[in-house]
């Protein structure tokens, strides 16, 4: 009798506590309740129900996270086991199982933890919660190619083909990777995994380079400002920067030989704005110093508005979102009159839009994709937050820009395998012709470029799947016949300060 109420008592307990820590999943209450769960808890493993009460004539829906719901089981159950101790050592009661049903209840579990992950693997070619590609499936046997001449196919013939192959070395170690990227329940696993980081962090939890700021709600990258000077010697360091400037000014001449006006506009980081407080300061050799060095006598018409974000972003409002790397509306506003005032004292016709013009708006979410619809953004995924625990972290209402005239504006969107580029024509514009090139920065950038303008082409070097990372800013090589056939009067080049640290992204001229 006694060892049956101390079963039950931990049985007990054990559902209390998961039934208590998991009651607000388990009833979302409304179906609209229902929906946002689903929506903010869409990489995990849940199940959804509904019943009707007729006591309360009503109808309830809820739903289990099973990830959430296996974590505190075991916590309850670990609870529940100490609790039984606690029990035996003050009553002097025996615990209810002999040691040998103790055995035949771990070897049942151990035998389970390895079962079920080998019940099931996943044929993705990547991973979207880690953002990678995943292993293939190794081969065992490898065959030697054989070149097509007359001697090597006489010597294939003769030798059959068995001397040609060899055995993978390596065989072992692959197949292990793929069962570590593709057996079931890796992502419950790795969604257990990050809360514990999260919940268990003081402040700043991170994965790889995603720092997260819990008090200030914050998502940062985090970046070690070294001098480059320093880490790369004085001759390493000059080398870059002639590589920079050589793959600029080569396609400035080609630009200035086409009659066209050429601009480089570089945005810096989110964490040279607003200054982590876990990073080191250096924001004069690897901001400005880097830049002037690249651009020493004002040949290549570089715009590295630093000290101007800096000074406006002491005025209020934000001017990069804070779970993500590129700049709010009113950033790239901002930016969009620094630049266009740069473009006017070479075409002093040209109209910079006013803030009257536009319809304002204010949204906790985030409109920086090609799509320009609201997100997360894109650090809320890398940083390794759930989608429940991101929504924590949206808490600013940040203002959106509209142009009131904005049916005027034609556009045709372009989206090939080779070829991302999006065409905007605006009779009220400049009678002037613009390409705007760049990453995914032009994004925003193109929200308010197009209203200045008669005819503006968007190019977005880094986004078509069929050029390669390493031709992707080969702009000739890729574009030339673009270029020749819309014949533009300006060229932007606009991009952020990451391209800049990799001299071999901006070989333009290619």
């Amino acid at each position: 009798m006694i060892k049956n109420k101390k079963i039950f008592i931990s049985v007990f307990i054990v559902l209390l506590v998961t039934f208590f820590c998991n009651c607000k999943y388990f009833f979302a209450g409304t179906e609209n309740q229902l929906s946002q769960y689903r929506r903010t808890h869409i990489s995990h493993l849940y199940s959804t129900f509904k019943f009707n009460s007729n006591y309360f004539q009503n109808v309830y829906y809820g739903i289990i996270l099973w990830d959430k719901f296996l974590l505190i089981l075991i916590l309850a159950l670990i609870v529940a086991k100490a609790f039984s101790c606690d029990i035996n050592n003050n009553f002097s009661l025996k615990f209810s199982l002999s040691d040998k049903t103790e055995d035949k209840v771990f070897v049942f579990i151990f035998m389970m933890l390895l079962l079920i992950p080998a019940t099931r693997f996943n044929n993705r070619v990547s991973d979207p919660y880690e953002n990678r590609n995943l292993t293939t499936f190794p081969q065992i046997i490898y065959h030697d190619k054989i070149s097509d001449n007359s001697a090597d196919k006489d010597k294939k013939l003769r030798n059959k083909e068995y001397k040609n192959i060899r055995f993978n070395q390596f065989y072992f170690k692959k197949l292990n990777d793929f069962v570590n990227d593709r057996f079931y329940t890796k992502e419950l696993l790795i969604h257990i995994n990050r809360d514990f980081v999260y919940n268990l962090s003081l402040r700043y939890p991170h994965k790889g380079k995603e720092v997260i700021d819990k008090k200030n709600k914050w998502l940062w990258e985090y970046q070690s400002f070294v001098s480059y000077q320093k880490t790369r010697g004085k001759s390493s360091y000059k080398r870059l920067l002639d590589e920079i400037y050589n793959g600029l000014s080569l396609f400035k001449k080609y630009c200035s030989n086409n009659n066209i006006k050429f601009y480089v506009f570089v945005f810096p980081d989110k964490e040279s704005i607003y200054h982590p407080p876990f990073s080191q300061k250096n924001y004069d050799d690897d901001f400005i110093k880097f830049i002037q060095g690249v651009d020493k006598n004002n040949e290549l018409n570089i715009i590295f508005p630093l000290k101007e974000l800096q000074a406006e972003a002491t005025k209020g409002e934000l001017l990069y979102y804070k779970t993500e790397h590129h700049l709010t509306d009113d950033g790239m506003y901002f930016a969009y009159n620094l630049l266009m005032h740069k473009i006017k004292a070479d075409y002093p016709d040209i109209h910079i839009t006013n803030k009257k013009e536009y319809n304002i708006s204010q949204n906790y979410y985030i409109r920086s994709d090609n799509r320009r619809s609201f997100t997360y953004g894109y650090t809320c995924h890398f940083s390794g937050l759930t989608l429940q625990q991101c929504e924590h972290y949206h808490d600013y209402p940040y203002t959106y820009y509209v142009y009131k005239n904005a049916s005027e504006l034609k556009s045709e969107a372009i989206r090939e395998p080779n070829l991302l580029m999006e065409k905007f024509h605006f009779d009220k514009g400049a009678d002037y012709k613009v390409l705007l090139m760049g990453n995914s920065n032009i994004e925003a950038l193109s929200n308010f470029l197009p209203y200045s303008f008669k005819d503006v082409y968007k190019l977005r070097l880094n986004g078509p799947e069929k050029i390669s990372k390493n031709d992707q800013y080969k702009v000739l090589k890729n574009y030339k016949k673009i270029i020749e056939e819309f014949k533009p009067d300006i060229i932007i080049f606009c991009t952020g300060y990451d391209v800049f640290r990799n001299a071999s992204d901006l070989p333009l001229y290619q």
